[in-house]
C-alpha cells in the first residue's frame, strides 16, 4: 500500500488565499517568511504555488458580483479575465523580492489567479489536480473551513 506522502509530490505547497480581498506586501512577506522559518515544509527542489481565488469582482457600476459566467447575473467573462489578470500582475509584483530570497534557496514560486465559486471547492480542485503535499489556508478561507462540515 502507498502511503499519503508518498503519492504526493512532497515539494509541492500551496498557499491558498482569498484574492478578492486586498493584501499587502508585508502581509505576503510574513506568510512566506513563517512558510521558509518552519524548516519542514519547504526545502531545496520544492515549489510554491500562490493560489488565489477571486469569488467576488465589481461590475461596472460599482456593484458586487458572484465571480461566475454560469448565470443570468453574473459576471462577463471579459471582466473577470480583466480581474484575474489585474490580480496575478498585482501579487506577482509583491512577491518579486521573496521570490528572489526563493530562487537562492533553490525553491520556486508562481502565482495562480482562479475566478469561481464556491471558494472551498476551486481550492480543493486546485489541490486534487496539482498533488500537493501542503496547503496553507489563509486565515478568512481556514475561518469558513472550520464552520463547514465539507472540509472533514
Amino acid at each position: 500500500m502507498e502511503s499519503l506522502s508518498s503519492s504526493r509530490d512532497a515539494n509541492m505547497v500551496i498557499v491558498a488565499l482569498d484574492a478578492t480581498r486586498e493584501r499587502t506586501k508585508d502581509e505576503l512577506r510574513l506568510t512566506m517568511n513563517g512558510i521558509r522559518m518552519r524548516g519542514d515544509i519547504l526545502r531545496g527542489g520544492s515549489s510554491v504555488h500562490v493560489f488565489g481565488v477571486l469569488h467576488t469582482v465589481n461590475n461596472p457600476m460599482g456593484y458586487p458580483m458572484k465571480a461566475t459566467t454560469d448565470s443570468f447575473v453574473g459576471t462577463s467573462s471579459r471582466l473577470l479575465e480583466e480581474e484575474v489578470l489585474k490580480k496575478i500582475d498585482m501579487y506577482e509584483s509583491m512577491l518579486v523580492e521573496i521570490a528572489r530570497s526563493c530562487r537562492e534557496e533553490r525553491v520556486s514560486m508562481n502565482v495562480k489567479i482562479t475566478a469561481g465559486t464556491p471558494t472551498k471547492q476551486v481550492i480543493l480542485q486546485e489541490v486534487m489536480s496539482s498533488k500537493a503535499a501542503w496547503l496553507i489556508l489563509d486565515r478568512k478561507v481556514f475561518k469558513r473551513r472550520s464552520e463547514d462540515s465539507f472540509w472533514s
